[in-house]
């Protein structure tokens, strides 16, 4: 069940006011940065209360889009970041306020972990999960602790969401670009994004067989490299189009075709000098 103040809203309005206690809570936390990463994690150890505010103001359509629009993923504060990159699991919780806290807690302190990652990479060439070696497990405690709070179906959705840095800028990079000209609903902004993910997640199967996160590769592996990620990036591209084409506008469609061949384009080329480097 929703808390009482979110049940009486509609739909999205309580999404708005979900956002708004995501922002109250993260706000809480003096330091963003989470230094003890070895200490365990207790689902049950006690959180500090934060009461729900009562007095959401909703933002207009341009406001949140500009929101969005900000690359907020990479420039915002944690809170903005969280309320931001999580906003359809968000639309879809049933959580009570207690449970709520606790989700807002841990995905705080995932986030904090992801972004100073983020921050060490030196140069294009690098994936911020190069990085993440030392705090896979407390990621994995937290990422328990979150999927134990959650239902199957919104399990699924965080698991989507919490590694779409990359697919979600890119996305209001488009939303940006075509703003004024064809402008998308909140659903069609979704099944763009969850489209992105899923062949996302077939495509790292082949990134995963051409060995990219080994030291060295042999000239052999390395040209098997080159071939399949190749191959692997155009079915991708086209598995993503054939999928988001349904629910886009002629223009839309179009626009986004064009977008996303140049960043497929720009992510090969990226892919291909990692592989001559190794």
């Amino acid at each position: 069940m929703l808390p009482p103040l979110l049940s009486a809203m509609n739909k999205h309005i309580a999404l708005l006011a979900a956002t708004a206690f995501v922002l109250s809570a993260l706000a809480m936390f003096r330091d963003p940065v989470v230094d003890e990463t070895d200490e365990p994690l207790d689902a049950d150890r006690s959180l500090p209360m934060v009461s729900i505010p009562v007095d959401v103001a909703p933002a207009t359509g341009e406001q949140v889009f500009s929101t969005r629009r900000s690359n907020a993923l990479a420039d915002s504060g944690l809170p903005e970041r969280v309320a931001i990159k999580y906003r359809f699991l968000f639309a879809d919780l049933r959580l009570d306020s207690a449970a709520f806290e606790k989700l807002a807690r841990y995905l705080l302190e995932r986030e904090s972990i992801t972004q100073a990652a983020e921050k060490e990479i030196a140069n294009e060439d690098e994936d911020a999960g190069d990085h993440l070696g030392p705090h896979r497990q407390r990621l994995a405690e937290i990422d328990a602790v979150i999927e134990a709070l959650l239902q199957p179906a919104d399990r699924a959705t965080y698991t989507a969401l919490k590694d779409s840095d990359a697919e979600q800028r890119r996305l209001f990079q488009y939303l940006g670009g075509i703003h004024h000209v064809a402008p998308l609903d909140e659903t069609q902004e979704r099944a763009i994004l969850e489209a992105k993910l899923r062949q996302k997640q077939r495509y790292q199967t082949v990134v995963r067989d051409c060995g990219l996160d080994r030291d060295t590769l042999s000239w052999p592996e390395r040209e098997y490299a080159h071939t399949n990620l190749a191959r692997g990036l155009k079915q991708y591209l086209d598995d993503f189009l054939v999928e988001t084409a349904p629910v886009l506008t002629h223009d839309q469609f179009v626009l986004l075709r064009s977008y996303e061949t140049t960043e497929f384009t720009l992510e090969l080329d990226r892919l291909q000098r990692k592989i001559n480097a190794k």
